[in-house]
């Protein structure tokens, strides 16, 4: 409370805007009228002076000798510094002070009426502004371009502006020497206007204009929208009250003013802040807000903000943001965020951002955001992301350089160069790290695929870890089943000491490989099948002839007539040679095999007169062998030949 009232109390003024008096000027001038070197100075400037003849005569004769130097220094020079010097949108306004100094007790009361008019249709221009500057009167033309503006003010002369959206303002000073004053004005249209005439630049345009919000139409008055929307420049008030817009201390010619210090008890509406704002309800500023600024329910801000913002409901921003933004629902911002933006429930942001934008449950940001964007259910950046984005159900970016962490799903249409992580799945255009899911992976060139269930790439720099995994080429895949189009895909025809018809397909690379295995036979009359699984490694470069293959096959042999088969399960480890016969392909395959087999009944031939049964013992004697209940366990060595294509 202590740091609010000292800035209500002890700021007196506020800095203004002043391109065209810090302007350097050169100006060379032997007795030459007052006149002349406005003139001279005007045509080097983008602003035009406004004075009134009563206060500085046009025809004194002066000389001046300025080199580049600054446009309020020459005019303090010329005036003795006996005039106030303001610069008032496109108009430099002089004033003599003599007149500040006039007693308060001599103020009068004056009423100034007339039309405004198109210059070039000489048409009546309504809902245009006029404006005594420096004071807190203002009026707007009716449907016939009439206005009539009541002022009670102690100075001897007064500045009169005269605005209106899509027309050239001008200020006059006029010298209401009668109760009732008669001034007639007319307005150059902007696309018939002199070409001297500077464009209008004082007021930052805005991707949607601030009173065109429904909840702006629904707390101001449509009067106190056209005043603001019509002037072209601002007037710093330090202090000021309101009950709601249409109620304070500026009264309705609160949207031009810039404040310290404001203090809103259900509503404001503003044109600025630089310091400190708070507000029952909510707070309206038109341009910019610099400092603090708090509500109850909701600020909005037709500009920039640097500082902090935070409201009860909403903040919304229609430019850019440079500290803080909070709000217990929700904040938009339709430019760029440099710090952190935090809601309850979603942030929107349309530009980039740097720092962090943290929500309840959704966060979007339409250009790059670099810090980390975290959201209880989701978060959306159309383009990339650099540092973490991290989303309680899912995450959606362009790129991501950094990590993405999703308890569901991640989706990156670019490159994710880090980490993509996820409970469920992720997609990415490009892997340039890890990609770990809890189910399925799905990328183009990946470093790194792990999941629980399923990955798919294109090309694979380092490793593939799944049950199913899939991709064009790959440096090493671990998984049940990996296929890779460009990696090894062989076919093995040979025989075995148990079948003499045996297929197998070896799928996978060099390193790590998946064999699927089909065979068949007969002993004694018996058909007997098995269908085998098992995983390899080929040793040697590929561009040899030989290589050394080691492979670790289990396979089940069953009689195809027998539909009670019972349990005989053969597992071997295979070390063999291929060589190769031609350029690349066929290969001689041959190698012995080391099995064991366990089976808990036999294979038995019931059309046999000796009825004899399948025992591997019965070709092979076992080296070794062991009985445990009904199980029986076998070992023995064999061998295998064949062909690889």
């Amino acid at each position: 409370m202590r740091f609010l009232l000292s800035i209500l109390f002890c700021v007196s003024s506020l800095s203004i805007s002043a391109a065209c008096l810090n302007q350097p000027v050169s100006i060379s001038c032997s007795k030459c009228s007052l006149e002349e070197v406005l003139d001279r100075l005007e045509s080097k400037i983008s602003c035009s002076f406004s004075y009134s003849s009563d206060q500085l005569d046009p025809e004194q004769q002066i000389s001046v000798d300025f080199r580049e130097t600054a446009l309020i220094d020459i005019l303090k020079s010329i005036t003795n510094e006996e005039f106030n010097i303001q610069q008032k949108g496109r108009y430099v306004l002089m004033t003599a002070k003599r007149d500040d100094n006039t007693s308060k007790t001599s103020k009068k009361e004056y009423i100034i009426e007339g039309y405004v008019k198109n210059a070039s249709t000489g048409e009546m221009i309504q809902k245009a502004t006029v404006y005594a500057v420096g004071n807190k009167y203002s009026a707007l033309t009716n449907e016939k371009g009439y206005y009539k503006l009541a002022l009670n003010t102690e100075k001897e002369f007064v500045g009169l502006s005269y605005s209106k959206r899509d027309y050239f303002d001008t200020i006059i000073v006029v010298k209401p020497i009668e109760n009732k004053v008669r001034q007639d004005i007319i307005l150059d249209p902007r696309e018939a206007a002199p070409d001297k005439m500077p464009i209008r630049t004082s007021l930052a345009t805005t991707p949607r204009e601030v009173e065109e919000l429904t909840m702006v139409k629904f707390l101001v008055p449509e009067p106190q929208r056209d005043v603001a929307i019509n002037l072209d420049f601002l007037e710093q008030i330090p202090v000021q009250f309101s009950l709601v817009p249409s109620i304070g201390t500026n009264r309705f010619s609160s949207g031009m003013k810039t404040n310290v210090a404001s203090i809103n008890l259900l509503a404001g509406y503003n044109a600025a802040i630089e310091g400190v704002e708070v507000g029952g309800l909510v707070n309206i500023t038109r341009t910019h807000m610099h400092g603090l600024q708090a509500s109850g329910l909701g600020n909005i801000v037709g500009g920039e903000v640097r500082g902090i913002q935070a409201a009860g409901l909403f903040n919304n921003v229609r430019g850019s943001v440079y500290g803080v933004q909070a709000a217990g629902l929700y904040n938009i911002v339709l430019d760029t965020v440099k710090g952190v933006q935090a809601a309850g429930f979603f942030n929107v942001l349309r530009g980039t951002s740097q720092g962090g934008q943290l929500s309840g449950f959704l966060n979007v940001a339409t250009e790059n955001m670099t810090g980390l964007q975290a959201a209880g259910f989701l978060n959306y950046t159309k383009k990339d992301v650099k540092f973490v984005q991290a989303g309680g159900f899912m995450n959606v970016a362009g790129s991501v350089s950094g990590a993405q962490t999703g308890g569901f799903a991640n989706f990156c249409k670019g490159e994710v160069t880090g980490v993509q992580a996820a409970g469920f799945m992720n997609i990415a255009e490009t892997i340039t790290g890890v990609q770990a899911a809890g189910f399925m992976n799905i990328s183009g060139d990946a470093s790194s695929q792990i999941s629980g269930f399923l990955n798919v790439g294109k090309t694979i720099d380092k490793i593939q870890v799944g049950i199913f995994n899939f991709s064009d080429s790959s440096a090493l895949s671990i998984g049940l089943f990996s296929f890779s189009l460009k990696g090894l895909n062989r076919f093995d025809f040979h025989s075995d000491e148990i079948h003499p018809y045996n297929i197998s397909y070896r799928t996978g690379n060099q390193a790590f490989y998946n064999i699927l295995q089909v065979s068949y036979g007969s002993y004694v009359g018996l058909p007997i099948y098995s269908l085998g699984y098992g995983i390899g490694t080929e040793i040697g470069k590929p561009e040899k002839r030989v290589h050394t293959n080691l492979e670790v096959l289990a396979r089940q042999v069953r009689d195809p007539n027998n539909k009670s088969t019972p349990f005989n399960l053969d597992w071997k480890f295979e070390p063999s040679l291929s060589v190769r016969i031609g350029k690349k392909r066929p290969s001689i395959v041959f190698g012995p095999s080391l099995h064991i087999m366990f089976s808990n009944g036999t294979l038995a031939n019931t059309n046999s007169a000796d009825d004899k049964t399948f025992r591997p013992r019965s070709s092979y004697p076992p080296i070794y062998d062991a009985v445990s209940g009904p199980l029986e366990a076998d070992f023995w060595v064999g061998a295998k030949f064949g062909v690889r294509i």
